[in-house]
């Protein structure tokens, strides 16, 4: 069994015992004091220009904006969901990121970001302000919180019913079938650090925890 997988399991019967424990049906768990198989590092590999263009079209242009928002502004894919159209600030060439769609027992609702350091505002290119100006041309009388990419009635799409699209959409340009969304995110995060953005600016434009958990990640780049 893969490591990744016994670590999935034993999160599960932790967090059993934990309800358990607090419930007082045992006195205590056996999921104490075990060491793990240690997580194989996942080496990243950024997406071309050419290749984030196809599956931007690839994916339709009613969820193409997902796309714009996790290659051009680094957002995982609750984020760009969840992303409202007054988030996008035009005249001040920014994004900011105060909520994400969550979906729990098949119901997708607005919450808040996944961390504190997850809520946070991203200057945007050129690039990024046309794509989404282009896709909001008609929708400009739309009030502030109204979903930049939403259900026909409004509600936030679930993750994985994009999440499938998305695959057809790998398998439709030729790509590899293991690339993510999230890869998107690697993507932004390997064109700062080409530019010269330190440390401290791509762990804020990623709204990670710390400068150590992007160094982790993004050392290799």
């Amino acid at each position: 069994m893969a490591p990744g997988s016994v670590r999935g399991i034993y999160s599960v019967l932790a967090s059993i015992f934990r309800t358990a424990i607090r419930d007082r049906v045992v006195a205590s768990s056996p999921c104490t004091a075990i060491k793990l198989p240690e997580a194989a590092q996942r080496r990243i590999e950024p997406l071309t220009v050419e290749q984030v263009e196809t599956l931007a079209d690839a994916v339709g242009a009613h969820y193409r904006p997902l796309v714009v928002l996790g290659a051009g502004a680094g957002l995982r894919v609750g984020e760009a969901l969840g992303m409202p159209v007054g988030g996008i600030d035009f005249p001040r060439r920014q994004l900011s990121v105060t909520q994400q769609a969550v979906t729990v027992r098949r119901v997708t609702t607005i919450a808040e970001p996944k961390t504190k350091t997850s809520v946070r505002t991203i200057p945007m290119a050129n690039a990024v302000l046309a794509e989404l100006a282009g896709h909001l041309e008609d929708r400009k009388d739309e009030p502030a919180d109204t979903l930049l990419v939403a259900d026909k009635d409004g509600t936030p799409i679930p993750q994985n019913r994009f999440s499938q699209t998305w695959a057809r959409a790998v398998r439709r340009v030729g790509l590899p079938p293991g690339i993510r969304f999230h890869d998107l995110r690697h993507t932004y995060a390997s064109a700062l650090i080409a530019s010269g953005c330190s440390v401290k600016v791509v762990q804020a434009h990623l709204g990670h925890k710390s400068a150590a958990m992007t160094l982790d990640i993004y050392s290799h780049l």
